[in-house]
Parts: C-alpha cells; sequence; structure tokens
C-alpha cells in the first residue's frame, strides 16, 4: 500500500450479513484500524502515514488490516495524484482479473497484494474447476464454519495467487485450527509468511509446521514459567525465547533447569539471568539435562579433588558472583 493514498469508510445501513460476518472475524489490530477511521472527522479520512503513527502498527499489519475491511465492503481506497489536484481527471487503470501465481513456473515474484474477485468471479472458478468446490467443502469443515465471500476470496487466493496447491491449504487450515484459531486472516498472513520462506511443496509445509507447533507449546510453558502471560512480550523477551528455543534448541525442561537456578540465586524469575546460564550450556554443547547433570557431577568430582582442605580457590562461587555482575548491569 502505497503512503499517499486515502482510506475512506463506507457504511451503509442496514449493514449487510457478510460485514457481520466479517465483524465477527476480526482481529484486534482490524479493530483498532476500523475504530480509528469511525472516530476520524468527516471529510478528513485518514491517510496511511497517519494511522502508522497513530495505531503504532507495522506497515504490513496495517496494510492486511485495510485489505480485510476493503474484502468487507466497509472501506475503499484512493489516491489523489497531482493532477487530479490541479483540476485535471486522472486516468483510472482497470483492476487486473487474473494474476500470475507466485510459485508455478519456477519463479518466486512477490506481488503487492492479493487480488479480489467479486462474487460472479468466485461463481465462474468454482463452476469450470470442480475441485475447487470440493476443497471449499472440505475447507469448511476443517475450520468448522460456513465461509463469507472474503473468506473464500482467501482461499482462492491462496491458490491461484500464492501458488499452493489444495492440499497444501487443508494443512495449512488444519494446523491455524490446532492452535484454536479461526480467522483465515490467519492462514492467509502464515501462507504469505511460508512463501517468504521459499516453503511450496507440502511434504516441507508439513514439516515447518509441525516445528512452528512444537515451538508454540514450548513458548507458551516457558511464558508460564516465567510469568509472561496475560500481556504481549517485550521485544527482549522475544529474543530470549526465540534464542532459546529456536536458536539453541532447548527443550521446556532445560529451560526449566535455568529457572530454578536462577530463582534460587537472585530470589526472582529473571530471564536476562537465565539467558546467562543457558548461553553457558550452549557454549560447552550442553543442550539436555542429562548432559547437564553429567557435567555438574564431573564438576563436583573435580572440586574435590583439587580441595581436600576446603581452602582451595572456588571457581564455582567466582563463576556465580561474576554472572551476579552481568545480570545487575543489563
Amino acid at each position: 500500500m502505497k503512503k499517499n493514498e486515502k482510506i475512506n469508510l463506507t457504511i451503509k445501513t442496514p449493514l449487510s450479513q457478510s460485514v457481520w460476518n466479517a465483524l465477527a472475524s476480526a482481529d484486534e489490530n482490524d479493530l483498532r484500524v476500523m475504530l480509528a477511521l469511525a472516530l476520524a472527522s468527516e471529510g478528513e479520512r485518514e491517510d496511511i502515514d497517519g494511522l502508522l503513527s497513530k495505531l503504532e502498527l507495522e506497515a504490513g499489519e496495517l496494510d492486511a488490516s485495510i485489505k480485510y475491511w476493503c474484502g468487507a465492503g466497509l472501506l475503499k481506497k484512493g489516491r489523489k495524484s497531482a493532477k487530479a489536484a490541479s483540476g485535471d481527471t486522472a486516468k483510472r487503470e482497470e483492476p487486473k482479473k487474473t494474476a500470475e501465481p507466485l510459485h508455478r513456473g519456477g519463479k518466486l515474484e512477490r506481488k503487492s497484494e492479493m487480488p479480489s474477485y467479486s462474487s460472479t468471479e468466485l461463481a465462474e472458478l468454482i463452476e469450470k474447476r470442480s475441485i475447487t468446490a470440493e476443497f471449499i467443502n472440505e475447507a469448511q469443515r476443517v475450520v468448522g464454519k460456513i465461509f463469507n465471500t472474503h473468506e473464500v476470496n482467501i482461499l482462492v487466493g491462496m491458490i491461484d495467487y500464492i501458488g499452493f496447491d489444495e492440499a497444501s491449504v487443508i494443512i495449512i487450515l488444519s494446523h491455524m485450527v490446532n492452535l484454536g484459531k479461526r480467522s483465515l486472516r490467519y492462514a492467509e498472513q502464515l501462507a504469505f509468511s511460508l512463501y517468504d520462506e521459499g516453503i511450496t511443496d507440502a511434504e516441507a509445509l508439513q514439516l515447518r509446521l509441525k516445528k512452528m507447533e512444537g515451538y508454540t507449546k514450548t513458548e507458551s510453558e516457558v511464558r508460564a514459567m516465567f510469568g509472561m502471560t496475560g500481556r504481549s512480550l517485550t521485544t527482549k523477551e522475544k529474543k530470549f525465547l526465540r534464542a532459546w528455543i529456536e536458536n539453541m534448541g532447548f527443550d521446556t525442561e532445560v529451560i526449566r533447569l535455568a529457572y530454578d537456578i536462577t530463582v534460587d540465586a537472585i530470589h526472582e524469575p529473571a530471564p536476562a539471568y537465565a539467558n546467562s546460564i543457558l548461553e553457558g550450556w550452549y557454549a560447552l554443547g550442553l543442550t539436555t539435562t542429562e548432559a547437564i547433570a553429567a557435567a555438574e557431577d564431573e564438576k563436583k568430582q573435580k572440586k574435590k579433588a583439587t580441595k581436600p582442605d576446603g581452602n582451595s580457590f572456588d571457581t564455582d562461587e567466582f563463576f556465580e558472583a561474576a554472572l551476579r555482575r552481568t545480570f545487575e548491569e543489563l
């Protein structure tokens, strides 16, 4: 979406059923965008820069919400050119009715946004391709709801525009349902994310989604462990969890062990302190509780052998003191 585009709110009463469906399926960002536009003064609708600044959204998040409400028929986009401002009539471009699939033909050319099919175009697509009708019925069964026109647009776009086949889209929808989500907006954003990673076939898709589900499960357990539930993670917390789970490959039990050591040492669940412990284990190649326990036993044995009278220099105490100093400086 271009920065000089203007966004106009269009509300026709009574509201159609498709609009009510869109309201029910909207996520937090969608509702924030709609509320901001509804509160804008008449005749001075917000531009892109204004919304990004006021709502503190990323450009991609705002773009997704604008497309969502445009598909529901509540928003219209317009762009005021230099000629229009001087009184000349700018030539309007005809919208493209079809789109080149992203993945087919060996090309990975990212487009700016999904095409929007009219009800007639969707009906023609379904009539010409019987597999599409069967696919939509299966998709509705997986998600457990009857789709509105906008949601069918998303499904068709994931196939005809992004380039996934029907089986891959069903895999994405099943993953979405496993996470307790029902909005096809999530499936659309996930499809674009997978495309950006170059994941195009069903086998690679299943492996990636399985890894994502494992990450989500571990992240949820770690958040509960450190008392991070009921709110969004801070940037630093996101960085820690991504490093522990994805980069270092630690499971919940290893992270719990670092958590226990942290609380015993400083009497609070501090992620920065736990991170120092986990980074130390990772640097030594200790990635499981068994390996950590074996290393600790070996360290204790060496400590006994080098400190028979109890008066030798204690490296563990020195390490713990240094760790505390490092944590206090963070």
